[in-house]
C-alpha cells in the first residue's frame, strides 16, 4: 500500500480533530442545555420581583400572578410573555418579558412594569442578552430616572449604544400598546 503525502495527510488530521471537537463541543451543549434553561427562568422570575420592589409593591401571593396567553392571531413580536400581577396595594399590574430586535449585533432579553392603566412603564429588569458589551453595559444600566417610560420618552443608560437603546424603547412602546388593550379590556 501506498503512503499518503503530505499535504494530503493534513487536512485528514485537520479533519479529524475538528470532527472530535465538535463532538465535544456538541456532548457539553447537551450536558448544560438543562442548566441554562432552568438559570434563565430563575433570572425571569428575579427581574419580576426587581421591578416589583423597585416601585415598592409586591404581589398578593403566588396565585395573583396570572400568566396571560396570546390570542389566536394577536401580535406580539419580541413580547415573549406576559402576567397580569394583583398586588397588596389594590392595584392591578402588567409584566412583561421581551426580547429586543437586533441591536447592533444581537438582542436583550429583559422585564418591565406597566401602571395599571397600561400606559407608561414604571419598572425595568435586565434579565440576558446576547449583544455586544456595550450593548449590554446600557441595557444593565439604564436609569431609574427613565421611568415612567411613556411612548416618545427618552431612556438614558449613561452609555452610548446607539443601535441598543432605540431598540429597547421600540420593544417598550409594544409593551405599553399591549397593556393599554388589556387594561382596557379588550
Amino acid at each position: 500500500m501506498k503512503k499518503l503525502p503530505v499535504y494530503a495527510l493534513y487536512p485528514i488530521v485537520l479533519g479529524g480533530v475538528c470532527l472530535v471537537c465538535g463532538a465535544t463541543l456538541a456532548l457539553v451543549n447537551f450536558a448544560t442545555e438543562n442548566k441554562i434553561a432552568e438559570n434563565n427562568v430563575i433570572k425571569a422570575k428575579r427581574a419580576v420581583t426587581a421591578v416589583l420592589e423597585q416601585n415598592e409593591l409586591a404581589a398578593k401571593n403566588e396565585s395573583s400572578m396570572i400568566t396571560i396567553d396570546w390570542k389566536e392571531g394577536e401580535e406580539h413580536s419580541n413580547l415573549n410573555s406576559r402576567m397580569k400581577i394583583e398586588c397588596t396595594d389594590g392595584s392591578t399590574y402588567y409584566y412583561y418579558n421581551a426580547t429586543t430586535p437586533k441591536g447592533y449585533s444581537g438582542t436583550v432579553t429583559f422585564g418591565a412594569l406597566t401602571s395599571p392603566n397600561g400606559q407608561s412603564i414604571i419598572g425595568f429588569s435586565y434579565i440576558t442578552g446576547d449583544e455586544d458589551s456595550t450593548g449590554l453595559s446600557a441595557a444593565k444600566k439604564i436609569y431609574a430616572s427613565s421611568f415612567p417610560y411613556s411612548p416618545g420618552g427618552v431612556i438614558t443608560s449613561g452609555q452610548t449604544a446607539q443601535k441598543t437603546i432605540p431598540v429597547i424603547t421600540s420593544t417598550l412602546d409594544k409593551i405599553i400598546a399591549n397593556a393599554i388593550t388589556l387594561a382596557s379590556g379588550n
